[in-house]
């Protein structure tokens, strides 16, 4: 799925939500997984070490890449992306934000905050694409496995219990986001 907005919404604050279950994983030193890709490079992807990938700018300065790996192909997952570059200096660890299963993720192979209100491709008037990488091309690093209940929040920087909850058996399923305000360029994919 690809859809060019016409004017960008807020690219300095927005969450990206969704729920994946891997295909096929990565299968050596180059290969990746693409989620989600908003314009080149920045991408949600997962890569050739099976880490988490989260690329919110063009410049690919702003990064986090998981240390924790993600390797079941049986079980189904929620991540959650949340980008606030508005934040102060004292809270640059805040600007970007990934969530796994109702949980924070803190440790990180690669962390590098954005600037104070760097702008993030995500959200503005470019090309996003969910399961394919489009710029330049196709290629083999499309994603190989389910999406569901795709979800992107225009200025908003939302948490996990916007999108799920754990249940009596401390399972982490997914709650209805009909009441969410999508802002001006959000949206939902069932």
């Amino acid at each position: 799925l690809t859809r060019t907005v016409s004017t960008a919404g807020n690219v300095d604050k927005f969450t990206i939500s969704f729920w994946f279950k891997i295909g096929k994983l990565p299968i050596g030193v180059g290969d990746t997984r693409t989620i989600c890709v908003a314009g080149s490079p920045s991408t949600i992807k997962f890569n050739a070490s099976n880490q988490f990938n989260f690329y919110p700018t063009t410049s690919s300065s702003a990064q986090l890449v998981t240390n924790q790996v993600f390797r079941d192909p049986h079980a189904w997952g929620h991540l959650v992306c949340v980008y606030d570059s508005g934040l102060p200096d004292e809270d640059a660890d805040d600007r970007m934000r990934i969530y796994y299963n109702g949980d924070e993720i803190t440790s990180f192979n690669t962390r590098t905050n954005p600037l104070r209100y760097e702008n993030a491709s995500f959200n503005s008037a470019v090309p996003h694409s969910w399961g394919d990488i489009h710029h330049p091309s196709p290629s083999g690093n499309n994603w190989d496995g389910y999406l569901a209940e795709c979800v992107m929040i225009d200025n908003q920087a939302l948490t996990p219990t916007s999108f799920g909850e754990f249940d009596d058996n401390k399972v982490w399923r997914p709650i209805s986001v009909s009441t969410l305000d999508f802002g001006t360029n959000g949206f939902y994919l069932n």
